[in-house]
């Protein structure tokens, strides 16, 4: 039997850890992912669809347009990779559009390169143009990651708005399959996605989450 070397040993200690970690997030995961999900606007509002899975993302927000949920769409992505589905603002426009989507509706964000980024140059747009409702589009996985993202950069905004999220192709639970799940095991690829929400900085908690969302349901 060989031996382990005090590097392995460690790294095992450490996916120990994380394991035990994600296990006790997980529930608490799913029932705010579900929160989310269930909490969507009363009249239409401004989508932001996310690059990544991007015509997966991008099909979603058609949906919605066509459903009158939204008004508005932003396209929000600056890499181009269309290997890994990622598409630039500019062609997930010229997707919408050849999907029936006037260009008048459709603003263009082709500065973000990573989720962190996103609400970052999303928000400019939303204060130069005055939004008041926002709907964040994306897959199912990554949904909840990205809603607590811009919950944390709407807190810090001087022109607030009221947020939503809009989890694509999900029908009522957080593991749903998307175009790039199926490159992984589901169960590692949702562990590293609670590794993530555990360990990223400048994401809202749970607690600030849950005390939001009951915000907007008491407008009701």
């Amino acid at each position: 039997m060989s031996e382990f070397t005090e590097r392995e040993v460690m790294n095992q200690r450490i996916k120990a850890s994380d394991f035990l970690s994600n296990t006790a997030l997980l529930l608490p995961a799913i029932r705010l992912f579900n929160a989310i999900r269930k909490t969507q606007p009363t009249k239409p509002a401004v989508g932001v669809c996310l690059e990544g899975d991007t015509k997966f993302r991008l099909m979603g927000a058609v949906a919605l347009y066509r459903n009158g949920k939204i008004n508005r769409v932003i396209v929000s992505g600056g890499v181009n990779n269309p290997q890994a589905d990622n598409l630039p603002a500019a062609l997930m426009k010229q997707y919408l559009m050849s999907k029936g989507l006037p260009a008048e509706v459709i603003e263009l964000e082709e500065q973000s390169r990573f989720s962190h980024d996103h609400p970052v140059y999303v928000n400019s747009i939303v204060k130069r143009q005055g939004f008041t409702d926002l709907i964040v589009i994306t897959s199912g996985y990554h949904l909840l990651r990205a809603y607590l993202r811009f919950l944390e950069e709407l807190f810090a905004q001087d022109h607030p708005y009221i947020l939503y999220g809009y989890p694509v192709g999900t029908i009522g639970s957080w593991f749903q399959k998307s175009p790039t799940e199926g490159r992984y095991r589901i169960c590692s690829f949702y562990c590293d996605e609670l590794t993530k929400i555990r360990t990223y900085k400048d994401l809202a908690s749970f607690d600030e989450a849950w005390k939001y969302i009951h915000s907007l349901r008491d407008r009701v």
